[in-house]
């Protein structure tokens, strides 16, 4: 049973039953090193949220809380159906930032690949031009997530239609100013932003440079992933999967697969992996449609996808 509502003060003290501005908690749905997500609903319009909390002694990390805000102003930036939508913003009396965005009902794609039935390449083609629409969309707004993977694209059941991608989490995402690097100095010399299985080499070398061809990197990393249960480069020491983005080329993923792939598909994947970003495809849009020439209709993808970092790490 959830308590009578009250305002909420402190993010240290957030609990079911609590209001934060127009929205009562009703429920805590995860956790993670930089802060909380929330089940809301809002008061008047009964209209279902989530609700994502910066932990209050990051309150005073100045960094911290900027790419907590830009992580909103990317979102709410974009305005695409396949991105998940940001409704408000506010501050608890402690300092702590929150943002409201729409609550996703649905599976992660990681979620999806571990449970049968496997994938058909339709069903694949499906998801990824979704998938690549949104960052069209994205880039077109010169945003760059900087950190795509299986976790943070989920899938919306549609009855009699296939699942409605959202993409999530753009908390580490790049926006790219006309004439100018991201603003505030947000990514500096050292510092290493993204998850290691799908980074592209010019986020471990020189992440203040990175554009929209880190996330052409991402897309082919998960798409080796889906034709062969990995990433290319392995789950392993984080140091050393590093080392293979920026050194090692990636294997043909026919060579690993656990599904029959093409001479066509394996070009697709290698030329989104491609070590310097002018070799990769020049748009998402064109990933897209060699990717769906190369796939064969009707094909299942089979196998095991494992584990990668949580929606809150």
């Amino acid at each position: 049973m959830i308590a009578p509502a009250a305002d909420a003060r402190s993010a240290a003290t957030l609990a079911a039953g609590q209001k934060v501005g127009k929205y009562v908690l009703t429920d805590k749905l995860g956790e993670g090193g930089m802060g909380m997500v929330f089940a809301g609903r809002h008061e008047t319009l009964g209209r279902e949220v989530a609700i994502k909390f910066l932990r209050a002694e990051l309150a005073g990390n100045q960094m911290v809380v900027a790419r907590f805000q830009q992580e909103a102003q990317a979102v709410s930036r974009i305005g695409h159906p396949n991105i998940v939508a940001v409704y408000d913003f506010g501050r608890l009396e402690d300092g702590s930032l929150y943002y409201v965005m729409e609550r996703i009902v649905g599976e992660s794609v990681t979620a999806r690949l571990r449970r049968p039935p496997a994938l058909t390449d339709d069903e694949i083609r499906t998801l990824f031009e979704q998938l690549c629409r949104a960052l069209h969309a994205a880039h077109a707004q010169r945003v760059v997530h900087r950190d795509l993977k299986p976790d943070n694209v989920l899938l919306q059941a549609q009855p009699g239609a296939p699942p409605f991608v959202k993409v999530v989490d753009f908390g580490i995402a790049k926006m790219r100013e006309a004439g100018a690097e991201e603003a505030g100095g947000m990514t500096r010399s050292g510092t290493i932003l993204g998850t290691p299985q799908y980074m592209a080499p010019e986020q471990i070398t020189d992440p203040e440079h990175v554009d929209a061809r880190a996330d052409i990197y991402a897309l082919g990393a998960m798409l080796f992933e889906f034709l062969t249960g990995e990433p290319p480069f392995g789950r392993g020491d984080m140091l050393v999967t590093l080392q293979r983005h920026v050194s090692e080329p990636p294997a043909p993923p026919s060579t690993r697969a656990i599904r029959p792939v093409g001479p066509a598909l394996d070009a697709v994947v290698l030329r989104a992996l491609a070590k310097a970003p002018g070799d990769r495809f020049p748009d998402v849009m064109a990933f897209f449609e060699a990717l769906s020439a190369a796939l064969q209709p009707g094909r299942a993808v089979t196998g095991r996808v494992g584990f990668s970092c949580p929606f809150l790490c």
